[in-house]
């Protein structure tokens, strides 16, 4: 296995049980690579625990679903609706008058 994967599932597993600053602060400044990571290995469960994390920004998020889009392949259906579903509910827009702001 190379090292970059090892280092972010390693990454993620520290912040997550054990809330520790520098997995957490090198998580942050690698989430695209992270989570283009994860999408590679296919693991939905990684994918969901980074979101969880809040790292995820807007910019981020527009980057790292283009990335994700790019794969045409059946099996990555689930992982386009749990991101999907984090934007509805983490990034999206909360009320109507948002939605339609011109």
């Amino acid at each position: 296995m190379k090292k970059a994967p090892l280092k972010h599932m390693l990454s993620v597993f520290m912040v997550l049980a054990y809330d520790h600053t520098a997995a957490k602060t090198y998580l942050k400044r690698s989430i695209k690579k992270a989570m283009q990571t994860f999408i590679d290995m296919q693991d939905v469960d990684f994918v969901t625990d980074v979101l969880s994390l809040g790292f995820v920004t807007m910019k981020n998020f527009d980057e790292i679903f283009a990335y994700l889009n790019a794969k045409q392949e059946g099996s990555y259906t689930e992982m386009k609706i749990v991101f999907l579903n984090y934007k509805h509910d983490h990034i999206g827009y909360q009320t109507a008058a948002e939605r339609f702001k011109l």
